[in-house]
């Protein structure tokens, strides 16, 4: 079987190839483009499943160019070096792998104390790979002290480490932030490590802590020097300190945090916001922690999916285990929201593409699934009420816009969808439980 379009007489999208990776795959397709004449065109696609194969394909026709046998299923989405060469990816059976796409090997592995679920996040900067852990740990990879061994600097957490890592480069420090399954989120040096304010988000209720409560001797970093997959540690006390913000959102993140820039209460300053499983989504001033605002669900059901910021119309997109994708402006206030056919959950982060026109942007598409493999793509614009002739939408931004959207398509796949998709030049990736990486046309017009 193939995927289905849900209107009637429909001939989108269009199946392009399909690729079996013998279980069911809860992992994001990592897409690596290249330039063609301007415009970036899908070249390889980088995805693992739960039989523990990782597969480097072919975008354009779907041939299998590389496949790799992990030590355990593999729910984390690949992250690729900045040159392109390498690939590095998580594993349930506690390692993080780093794959050379041109030699076609597993070119080294370090060893964690637990499944990696998480998917690793690759510091521009610095080349290191950056990766939570179901340990408690965080875990800051160098490869480029190979061939001596590979560095690790790990940094302890209150719990489990679900989340991708996010980078920023702030006017006074390059920030990362980490969202734990106790209720952490933290920002850290990225440079040292060093933790530069931490706000809690757990179930236990807002607390406030003196800096000296800020347990260093628990925090403790350890450097490991790794050659042929084994690891020798030294650790290190980390003896960086800071006070807690007083924030808490009731739960639990696994939602990857989204960096909105320009909208802390300090010059040059930026938000970070997160989702957690209460139905909470809330903004932290990303210099102090501070929060700025806490947007509820109205249904107070969970929220798994990360938050997307799209910078074209300045808003931010994300799912709720309600079935309802919402989008909310930079200050918390609900633009727009629309609970899809499906009504199932949706888990997964929505995926957002610049349509242009004429070289200049014109509207925004954005991708999103629901856990019962229902996709629907949607087109964004931002209209003034005289240009909104035909009405809808929900509230006016501060600029007096209306968020107005458009239905392009709504298609069902063979089997229940954990993961997002990949959306890029008319072309969308999207990995399924149905053990199958599909890759589907979808028109570039309505």
């Amino acid at each position: 079987p193939a995927p289905a379009p849900l209107r009637p007489g429909s001939e989108w999208p269009r199946v392009k190839w399909s690729v079996d990776l013998g279980a069911c795959i809860d992992a994001s397709p990592l897409v690596l483009a290249c330039s063609c004449s301007g415009e970036l065109r899908p070249a390889l696609c980088v995805i693992g499943s739960h039989s523990g194969r990782l597969k480097v394909v072919a975008a354009r026709d779907g041939r299998v160019l590389a496949s790799f046998e992990l030590g355990g299923r593999v729910e984390s989405t690949a992250a690729a070096s900045a040159d392109g060469h390498t690939v590095f990816v998580g594993c349930d059976d506690g390692r993080l792998y780093a794959i050379d796409l041109c030699g076609r090997r597993i070119a080294w592995s370090i060893s964690g104390g637990d499944h990696f679920k998480a998917s690793p996040t690759v510091d521009a900067s610095t080349g290191r790979v950056w990766i939570g852990c179901y340990d408690r740990r965080l875990y800051v990879v160098d490869p480029s002290t190979r061939p001596q061994g590979v560095r690790v600097q790990t940094v302890e957490f209150d719990g489990p480490i679900f989340a991708s890592v996010v980078h920023h480069a702030a006017a006074r420090a390059r920030c990362a932030f980490v969202a734990d399954l106790k209720g952490s989120v933290r920002c850290l040096d990225a440079d040292t490590c060093g933790t530069l304010w931490r706000a809690n988000t757990g179930k236990d209720g807002p607390r406030r802590a003196r800096a000296q409560q800020h347990d260093t001797a628990r925090r403790g970093a350890a450097r490991h020097d790794t050659t042929r997959h084994d690891t020798r540690t030294d650790r290190q006390t980390d003896r960086h300190a800071s006070a807690i913000a007083d924030v808490c959102s009731g739960a639990p993140t696994f939602a990857t945090p989204c960096v909105v820039p320009g909208r802390g209460r300090q010059h040059g300053g930026f938000q970070v916001v997160v989702a957690a499983v209460n139905g909470h989504v809330l903004s932290l001033d990303g210099v102090s922690g501070s929060k700025l605002w806490e947007f509820a669900v109205g249904s107070g059901l969970p929220v798994f999916s990360p938050p997307a910021y799209e910078s074209t119309l300045d808003i931010i997109l994300f799912g709720c285990h309600d079935g309802v994708l919402r989008a909310l402006d930079a200050s918390g206030t609900l633009l727009w929201e629309e609970k899809s056919r499906a009504g199932s959950a949706i888990a997964a982060a929505p995926v957002v593409d610049v349509v242009s026109s004429m070289g200049t942007p014109s509207a925004v598409r954005a991708a999103y699934c629901n856990r019962d493999g229902q996709i629907t793509l949607i087109e964004f614009r931002k209209l003034s009420k005289a240009e909104n002739t035909g009405g809808g939408g929900g509230s006016c931004d501060s600029k007096g816009l209306r968020l107005v959207s458009e239905h392009i398509l709504t298609w069902r796949m063979t089997g229940e969808v954990f993961s997002s998709p990949t959306l890029l030049s008319g072309q969308i990736f999207v990995g399924c439980r149905d053990d199958k990486l599909w890759s589907l046309l979808v028109p570039s017009r309505a």
